[in-house]
């Protein structure tokens, strides 16, 4: 088959994941998160300190910190870090990522957008199981997550657990977040979009 006789036959979800309460102070769930609301947050030079949240209340800094902490897992070594990268390129470009060029992805303005959003990064780790196991450390150490959806669910159902010292471990029933695609366990939150559809605005 030629490759312009190929066509999709199924689109991957990368989610942002992050804590309830973080979420419902952007505004979730009257209205859908996506990265220019981390990019926005992350640029602010102070953060959660002082953000208004939509319900007209303080974001709960001195709980949470001063500096929203980001985590992605690293292109070089993650599919999904591969995903997000493309899908920064699109977004930049302000086409879908099958619609990226070459000299797209040249582009000065492009790679600058990119590089802006690689500086948002406090963490870069090796692969999405990995990132699993930080999301367990809570609070301290991330509050976005950039991970397929399909990890969100192995964390419900317990298929994928933390790795704490020598054991294992499931998270505290303390830290309860949200997914779209698994309501009815109420665990974990994840705004999600296709990598195709993924924008900025």
């Amino acid at each position: 088959m030629a490759p312009e006789e190929a066509r999709n036959i199924a689109l991957t979800y990368i989610g942002i994941v992050t804590w309830r309460d973080m979420a419902e102070c952007l505004g979730w769930p009257n209205r859908e998160l996506g990265y220019a609301d981390i990019i926005a947050l992350r640029n602010s030079p102070n953060g959660w300190d002082g953000y208004i949240c939509a319900d007209g209340k303080k974001a709960l800094a001195g709980k949470w910190g001063k500096t929203p902490l980001l985590a992605f897992t690293d292109p070089k070594t993650s599919s999904t870090g591969r995903a997000v990268l493309i899908a920064l390129y699109a977004m930049a470009a302000g086409k879908q990522p099958e619609e990226l060029t070459v000299e797209d992805i040249h582009d000065e303005d492009i790679v600058d957008y990119v590089k802006d959003f690689q500086r948002l990064i406090d963490h870069y780790i090796i692969g999405t199981t990995v990132l699993t196991t930080k999301i367990y450390q809570g609070r301290r150490y991330g509050h976005f997550f950039l991970m397929p959806e399909d990890n969100q669910i192995h964390m419900i159902d317990g298929a994928a657990r933390a790795i704490v010292g020598w054991r294992r471990s499931r998270p505290p029933k303390s830290r309860k977040t949200w997914s779209r695609s698994t309501r009815r366990k109420g665990r974990w939150l994840a705004t999600t979009a296709p990598a195709s559809s993924m924008r900025t605005g």
